[in-house]
Parts: structure tokens; sequence; C-alpha cells
């Protein structure tokens, strides 16, 4: 007995011996290694600043690929814009640090960036009396053909939020002076990001199926394209020559050089400022363009895209409710009466909400909000985040169906139900 047990174990020996003799199992080994510390450093990211990557590293929208393919599967699924996005970083930073910052660099390189939603968990979890995770896929500058994207791609990766939280504010339906739908950067980093029903979807052959298969256990197969063109791009400015024909020409026209391999992104230079400025007022132009170069045509296109992001969430049995993001008064005064105003605005949310029997929680006529609520135009501070995402809480723990979800046991929670129509 123990000389089988003493000839099996030799023979375990040898075999490993040989495998690790293996040239070929070495190089898998090594190569695997190196795509696993690849994928946890994200080497790319760090050159963020040189403007030399492309849209996969983009502070902005470079999260989206990375909560789509998460293994998580969060209950509340966050869709918004900065509006939303910068008062729940603030929040966590406070959690978690006891401060937070209000510079030009960590808004850019912390906050875009940002995917969590601590302090909305706590006070989801404290209210109904369980551990409720979720992830904050608000993306600054987006509109709702952006917001239906990004859930369109999170269902097909096989994941379920027991609910999603759309922020919304009236320049999320006619921010025309923004990139075209099919061309937005949430577009541009999601359109190429295939999960497997995306893939099987166009009938691939077997060498497609491979190569998806690969760049699923292999960084560098999924992000080749992305080192070409950092080699391209730091090229073109170390020799002084176009990256390809079509920069030339605009080059050209607008009378522009090369940039130096040296520069670096303007925000890198920033110091941290932990004291939150006054209120200036700042972006009140942006929205002035935003409101007076209105365009039904593209008003007419995000309704369109918030009714399909309403039935892509029905169809999914994944309930939904619309915050309507208080602004300050002198944000609101820049809308056209008539035209395109705040009354419009609420209209149009509300006659789709009431048709997919969506929730709609409107804080600022519960509330009131003011100047000492708001860090610009337009973003909450830390008051004012803590007034919405609390009002944010009780509401959806106050809706029967959505609390009941949440909970995950069909038990009733809360005193009512919110209605989709004021």
């Amino acid at each position: 007995m123990s000389g089988g047990l003493s000839k099996a174990l030799d023979s375990s020996k040898k075999a490993l011996r040989r495998l690790a003799g293996s040239a070929s199992i070495l190089t898998l080994v090594s190569l695997f290694g190196f795509s696993y510390l690849v994928e946890k450093t994200q080497p790319l990211n760090l050159l963020f600043c040189t403007g030399l990557t492309t849209i996969r590293q983009n502070n902005m929208v470079g999260k989206l690929p990375k909560i789509i393919s998460s293994s998580e599967n969060p209950q509340v699924l966050m869709l918004g814009t900065s509006l939303s996005l910068y008062p729940m970083a603030h929040l966590d930073d406070v959690m978690k640090e006891g401060r937070t910052r209000w510079d030009s660099t960590y808004v850019r390189y912390q906050i875009c960036p940002y995917s969590q939603a601590n302090y909305l968990e706590k006070e989801l979890s404290k209210k109904l009396d369980r551990k409720i995770k979720a992830v904050n896929a608000s993306v600054v500058a987006a509109v709702v053909s952006d917001q239906y994207l990004i859930l369109d791609k999170y269902l097909k990766s096989g994941k379920k939020p027991e609910l999603v939280l759309l922020f919304m504010a009236p320049r999320d339906l006619c921010a025309n002076n923004k990139s075209q739908i099919g061309k937005s950067p949430t577009f541009e980093i999601l359109s190429d990001m295939q999960n497997l029903d995306d893939l099987l979807a166009t009938k691939p052959d077997f060498a497609s199926l491979t190569e998806f298969a690969i760049s699923k256990v292999w960084t560098y197969a999924a992000a080749r394209n992305d080192y070409k063109s950092i080699f391209a791009q730091a090229a073109s400015r170390f020799t002084g020559h176009p990256v390809d024909l079509y920069t030339a020409k605009q080059q050209i026209n607008k009378g522009e050089k090369p940039a130096n391999i040296f520069e670096v992104d303007k925000y890198w230079e920033a110091e941290a400022v932990y004291q939150q400025p006054s209120n200036e007022l700042k972006q009140l132009d942006d929205y002035r363009e935003i409101y007076t170069t209105f365009s039904e045509e593209q008003f007419q296109n995000q309704k369109t895209f918030l009714e399909k992001l309403f039935k892509l969430a029905q169809e999914n049995d994944v309930p939904v409710c619309v915050v309507n993001m208080p602004l300050t008064r002198q944000n609101y005064a820049l809308m056209q009466k008539g035209k395109y105003d705040l009354k419009r605005f609420e209209g149009t949310v509300q006659e789709l909400a009431s048709q997919y029997q969506v929730p709609v929680v409107e804080p600022g006529k519960e509330q009131d909000y003011d100047l000492d609520d708001f860090e610009d135009c337009a973003h909450l501070n830390l008051k004012g985040g803590t007034k919405l995402f609390r009002s944010v809480s009780e509401a959806i723990c106050s809706n029967q169906r959505i609390a009941a979800r949440l909970t995950g046991s069909g038990v009733m929670v809360g005193a009512g139900s919110l209605p989709a129509t004021r």
C-alpha cells in the first residue's frame, strides 16, 4: 500500500517537473501573469494626462466597460450626469476621509471616473434593514441616449439590477451643443465593447469566437489598438509629423502645429483645494448656450430614447425611478419660455413615466434648495447632496413595489407608493 503511494507521488513529481520545464507552459504562465499585472495596474490610465491615450482611458467614460464587465451585480444602478456624480463622490469622500477636495485636478482624475455610491448604500441599507450595494454609472455630459446604451449593455452582460435610478435635468433632453447621437464618448467606448450576446447576434465564425475568448483572458488582446494608438501618437509628437492624413488636413485648416511630446494636461498642474470656494455660479454660460441653441429635432430624439429606456427596463422586469434634479433658479431662468422651459421638461418626463408606471421623485418640490446648496449653477455641494440623497432614499423606501424588490423578501415595505404623476 505504502509502496503504491510512493510510486504515485514519484510519478506526480516527475509530471510536475516536466510541466515546469516546458517552454510552452512557462510561456503561458508568464503571459497570463503579465496580463494580470497589466489589468491590475492599468498603465495606460497613468498616461491619460499626456493626451496620447485612446477613449478607453478617457476619465469620463473609461469606467463603463469595467462596470459592465464586472462580475458583481449590485442591487441599484445609478444613471445620470455630473449632477448626480459630483455630490455622491464628495459625500463618499467625507464618509471615508473626513474631507473632500474641490480643485479641477480632483474632479478630472478622481470624480469623473468614480463608480461608487457609498452614501446612498448607507441610507438605503439603514432604511431597508438589508445590505444594499449600488454602482454609479453616471457620466459627465451624458444625455438620455447615452443612458439607454449603458443600460442596454449592462443588461446584455447578464446583470439585472433591482432598481435603476435615473437622475435627470432639463439639459439631458436638449444638449445639442454636445456630440451627436452615435458619436458621444459613451457611444464611442461602448460600441466596440462586445459581450457574448452581442457577438452571437452577428453569427460569428470560429475565428471571431476564438478572438473573443482570448480577449477575455488576455488583456493585450482586448486593448491592442490602445497600445498601437499610443505609440503612433507618441511617434507623431516626437517626429513632428501628423499621425494620419486626416489629422494633417485638420492641422493645416486650423493652422495648428503637432503637440510637443512633453506637453501634459493642464489639469495635472492644479493644486489641492480642501475648502469649498464660494458659489460664483460657474458654468452658467454653458447652460445658456445649451438652452438658447435648443433644437426640436434633438429634443424629440432624446425623448424617443427616454421611452426606449423605460420600455427596455419594463421588458426586462427592472424597476426604474426617475429623479428630477434640483437646479439653481438662475439656471432655470435661462430656459426659453414657450419653447423649452421647465414646464415642458417636467411634462415630457411625467407623460412617459405615467405610460410605463415609472415613479418620479422631485426633491426640489419637496424642500427648498438655495445657492448654499450648490457649488456652482447646477452641481450640489455637500449640504445639497445630503438633502438630495436622503430625500431619494426616503422616496425609494416609501414605494412598495421598489422597496419589496430591494428587500428581496417580497414583503411590502414603506407607507405607500409614489405616483408616477403629480
